[in-house]
């Protein structure tokens, strides 16, 4: 569970800017907090982009260096480019080929990584590339010795990101025999031991699922339908936000009738308004 000493830290954009004043020079407590539990809901803005890159050139560690990379260079494509502080590929590479200099196969760092090389490609128009660097994550990774558990857990996040590349079959082939990890999830999630950081939660799970379905327009089961509860998890400090606005893009393409879709469209206004992840609206288009 997420402890307090972090809720406080991540309440309020002073926080943030206070704790890493008072710890730029503590690695391992920057470490702890900025890379291992990375909060979705601030990455399209500059002033937590400031600090991520200044402690991504800092940190001692290759693994937290590309962590922050990672991050900083994916959440750049989700707002269209619109913020500074983005590293260019040969930073990236750098800080790739430091990670695999000096550890082991990490699958969320290897996850984050191709996922920035496929934006790449798709950005250039590379079709053969795209998919051959797909190919070889696919390949490379189920050839690790990972857990049941922890394969439906990257493979969630990695489709989520697919969704973004408008990559919806690929997504959905990936996705349509996972569904009952969302069961499972449900029911042994307190007991697995998560992969990323704190690990998913519901309200993350069932909307990467439902969006993933809708935008394919494929009906989806009742098991991917959202309660309050599921955002009510603690880990949903991390990223509720970002949730949010894929669970809106979910509804608006599902939804029926003007005066309906154009609430719905205002209240994602109002999230990327908050989050600057404005490149929903390629799934989504714009209101009417």
């Amino acid at each position: 569970m997420l402890n307090d000493y972090i809720k406080v830290i991540y309440a309020t954009k002073q926080n943030i800017a206070h704790f890493y004043n008072l710890n730029h020079e503590n690695n391992w407590a920057a470490d702890y907090v900025l890379a291992w539990l990375p909060n979705y809901n601030y990455f399209g803005q500059n002033w937590f982009r400031a600090i991520l890159s200044k402690h991504a050139a800092h940190t001692d560690k290759p693994l937290v260096r590309l962590a922050l990379t990672n991050f900083l260079r994916f959440d750049a494509f989700l707002t269209n480019d619109n913020v500074a502080y983005t590293p260019d590929s040969e930073t990236l590479n750098r800080a790739y080929a430091a990670y695999r200099k000096n550890n082991e196969y990490m699958p969320f760092q290897e996850m984050r990584y191709y996922t920035n090389l496929l934006i790449d490609a798709k950005r250039n128009n590379e079709t053969q590339k795209f998919y051959g660097l797909l190919h070889q994550f696919l390949q490379e990774f189920e050839e690790q010795n990972i857990r049941e558990f922890n394969k439906h857990e990257v493979m969630i996040f990695f489709c989520n990101t697919l969704i973004w590349l408008k990559e919806y079959q690929v997504a959905y082939e990936l996705l349509k025999n996972r569904t009952g990890f969302i069961t499972h999830f449900a029911a042994n999630s307190a007991k697995e031991r998560a992969l990323h950081f704190y690990g998913i939660n519901l309200a993350f799970m069932k909307t990467t699922f439902a969006l993933t379905w809708a935008v394919n327009r494929i009906p989806e089961p009742r098991l991917l339908a959202l309660t309050s509860a599921d955002f009510d998890h603690p880990t949903g400090l991390l990223y509720n936000d970002y949730i949010r606005v894929m669970y809106q893009a979910r509804c608006i393409l599902t939804g029926r009738g003007a005066k309906h879709k154009k609430t719905l469209y205002d209240e994602l206004k109002t999230l990327t308004d908050k989050t600057n992840y404005v490149r929903i609206y390629d799934l989504v288009g714009k209101a009417t």
